[in-house]
C-alpha cells in the first residue's frame, strides 16, 4: 500500500466525490448527535433544577421578575378599538401594615372563649385591709378533651288504667350503638380533617383510660359514611345540576380484593382515583371514586351535565366533551399554563419572565374585579381588555415557538398553551367563569396529606365511602363550619329528614339544631354507677 498522497493521486473523480460526501455525512451525523446530546443535557439540567426547587426552594410559584426592564408581550400599540376598551387603567394598590415603633401591644385573647376566674389573695393580709381595685391577667389555657358517658334515664310509670308509660329514647345516629354521635363525629373528623390514622386515635383513647380497637374505629367511620349516603347523593345531584363546573382528579391506593388479578398493581395495591367536581355557584365540591382514570369515569358522572367544564389539559376531558354532542364546553386553566412557564424559567429565564409578566397582567385584572366586587357587566368590560391583550400576544408566542428546539421546556410550555388557546380565552367571554382551577386544587390538597398517614383504602367500597366523607369535610372547610359539630348534628337529624329538606343539611346551608343534651346533669355520679353496676341495672339498652 502506498501513502495517503499516492492513493489520492490514483483515485478517480467519482471516488473523490464519494469520499467527500461520506465525510460530509459523517460530519452532519456527528452534528446531529451533538445537538441531540445538547438537548438531552439541557433537559436533564432542567429536571435537576426542578428537583432542587422541590427540595430546597420556596413552594410559591410567584414570578421573580428577573428582568424588570425587559419589554412585555403586550407592548404593541393598540388600535383605536382596543384603546377604547383600555380607557380605564386597572390599578392594584398593595398596602403594608405599619408596625408601631417601640414595644408591640399585647393582643387581646378571643372574646368568644369561656373564662374561668382564679382569684389570688395576697398572703398575710392584715385585718382591715380595703380592696380598692384589681389587676387582671388573662392566660390562654388548654383542657384536653375528655370521654364521658351519657346515662339516659327514663322513669317508668304505672298509670291509673294499669298501662305503663315510659319516654321514648332520643334519636341516635345508629340504633343500639354504644357510641354517641359526638364520638364517631370526632373520630371521623380527626381522620379526614386532621389526618390522624385510626391506630393513633386508639393510642389517644388509651391515654384517656378507654381501650378501643382499631377495627372498632374503622367500623364507626364506615357506619358514618353509610349513614350519609342519601345526603351525599342529594348534594352530588345539586352540584351536577349547575351549568358551570370545575374538575380535577387525584390518586388513592386501594387494597385489591382477595383472589383478584394484580395486574397494573404497585406494591400490592390498586391505583384508584378521586374525580372531584366543584360548583363555583354553590361553592360545593363532590368527590367521586373510580377505579381508573379513563374518560369513561367522568363520562358516567357527567352524562346529564350541560354547560362549561373547566379543567387542566388532561385529554380524558376532551373525549368527554367530544362525545357529549355539544352539551359540554371546555374551559382552560391559566394556573396550569402559568405553571409550565414557571418550570421553564431555569432554562430560558428572560423569555419565561416576559411571558409570566404578561400572565400577571391577566391576574391583576382578576384581582381588581375581586377587590371592587365588580358587577357581571363590569367583569365583561374588564375581561375584554384581557382578551385584547391575549389576542395581541398570540402571534408573538407562535413566532417564539417556531424558534425553539422541540425538547426545550419553554417550547413545551408554549405548545401546551397555544393548543388550548380557545379554552384559555373562554373565561374572558363569560363573567361567571374563573380564570383558573385553583379553588378545586385547594379542595384536593388535604387528600395528599391524608395519603401520607393512612396510605391506602381497604377496598373499593371503602374508597367510595372515603370520597363521600371528603366531600363533606371539604364543604365544611369552605363554609367555615366545624365538621365535628356538623357531623354529630346531621347524623342524628338525617333519618328523620324528608329528601326535599336535604339541602338544609348541606354544610353551605346548615344551622345547629336544638340542644340534644337538654336536661343533662352537669354532675357525675361515679359512686352511684359503680353501685348499680354491682347490683345490675334493670331494663338497660
Amino acid at each position: 500500500m502506498g501513502t495517503a498522497a499516492e492513493q489520492l493521486e490514483k483515485a478517480t473523480r467519482e471516488e473523490l466525490v464519494q469520499a467527500f460526501l461520506s465525510a460530509v455525512n459523517s460530519v452532519e451525523e456527528r452534528d446531529r448527535k451533538i445537538e441531540a446530546q445538547a438537548d438531552q443535557i439541557e433537559a436533564l439540567q432542567h429536571q435537576l433544577s426542578q428537583l432542587q426547587k422541590m427540595i430546597f426552594g420556596a413552594r410559591s410559584e410567584k414570578s421573580r421578575m428577573l428582568y424588570p426592564d425587559h419589554p412585555t408581550l403586550f407592548d404593541v400599540p393598540a388600535s383605536e378599538e382596543e384603546q377604547a376598551v383600555e380607557t380605564e387603567e386597572v390599578v392594584i394598590q398593595r398596602t403594608k401594615a405599619v408596625e408601631p415603633k417601640g414595644k408591640p401591644a399585647r393582643k387581646e385573647l378571643a372574646r368568644h372563649l369561656p373564662r374561668r376566674k382564679q382569684v389570688i389573695e395576697p398572703e398575710d393580709l392584715p385585718a382591715g385591709a380595703e380592696c380598692i381595685g384589681e389587676k387582671v391577667t388573662e392566660v390562654l389555657e388548654y383542657a384536653p378533651a375528655k370521654l364521658w358517658v351519657r346515662r339516659i334515664v327514663r322513669p317508668t310509670y304505672r298509670l291509673a288504667d294499669g298501662t305503663i308509660a315510659t319516654a321514648e329514647l332520643p334519636e341516635r345516629w345508629k340504633d343500639r350503638s354504644q357510641a354517641g354521635a359526638s364520638v364517631v363525629a370526632q373520630v371521623t373528623t380527626a381522620k379526614f380533617c386532621d389526618h390522624l390514622p385510626t391506630y393513633r386515635q386508639v393510642q389517644m383513647f388509651a391515654r384517656e383510660g378507654y381501650q378501643l380497637s382499631e377495627s372498632t374505629l374503622n367500623q364507626w367511620i364506615m357506619g358514618v359514611g353509610e349513614g350519609l349516603v342519601p345526603l351525599y347523593l342529594a348534594m352530588k345531584k345539586a352540584v351536577l345540576a349547575q351549568c358551570y363546573l370545575q374538575a380535577d382528579e387525584t390518586t388513592i391506593r386501594v387494597l385489591p380484593e382477595k383472589g383478584k388479578n394484580k395486574k397494573n398493581l404497585k406494591s400490592g395495591t390498586h391505583l384508584g382515583y378521586f374525580w372531584v367536581y366543584r360548583s363555583p355557584a354553590l361553592n360545593l365540591p363532590i368527590f367521586d371514586y373510580q377505579p381508573g382514570r379513563g374518560q369513561e369515569c367522568p363520562k358516567a358522572v357527567l352524562r346529564e351535565f350541560a354547560g362549561v367544564l373547566q379543567t387542566d389539559g388532561y385529554q380524558a376531558y376532551d373525549g368527554v366533551a367530544r362525545d357529549a354532542g355539544g352539551r359540554i364546553e371546555l374551559a382552560g386553566c391559566w394556573a396550569h399554563a402559568r405553571r409550565k412557564f414557571v418550570e421553564a424559567e431555569s432554562s430560558d429565564p428572560k423569555a419565561a419572565a416576559v411571558i409570566l409578566r404578561g400572565i400577571g397582567l391577566l391576574y391583576a385584572i382578576e384581582q381588581h374585579i375581586r377587590q371592587t366586587e365588580a358587577s357581571p357587566e363590569e367583569v365583561v368590560r374588564l375581561r375584554a381588555r384581557a382578551r385584547t391583550l391575549l389576542n395581541r400576544a398570540r402571534p408573538k408566542l407562535e413566532a417564539l415557538l417556531m424558534d425553539l428546539r422541540p425538547k426545550k421546556p419553554l417550547r413545551q410550555a408554549l405548545d401546551y398553551t397555544l393548543k388550548r388557546w380557545d379554552k384559555l380565552l373562554l373565561y374572558t367571554e363569560r363573567p361567571e367563569l374563573d380564570i383558573d382551577n385553583n379553588a378545586i386544587e385547594n379542595t384536593i390538597r388535604p387528600v395528599a396529606v391524608g395519603r401520607k398517614n393512612y396510605l391506602f383504602a381497604g377496598s373499593h367500597e371503602s374508597a367510595e365511602i372515603i370520597a363521600q366523607l371528603y366531600s363533606f369535610m371539604a364543604a365544611c372547610k369552605i363554609h367555615g363550619v366545624n365538621p365535628s359539630e356538623w357531623l354529630a348534628d346531621v347524623l342524628v337529624r338525617l333519618p328523620g329528614t324528608k329528601p326535599s329538606q336535604y339541602p338544609e343539611l348541606f354544610p353551605s346551608n346548615w344551622t345547629l339544631a336544638v340542644d340534644r343534651y337538654e336536661g343533662l346533669s352537669e354532675e357525675f355520679f361515679l359512686d352511684d354507677v359503680a353501685a348499680e353496676s354491682a347490683e345490675g341495672v334493670q331494663g338497660g339498652e
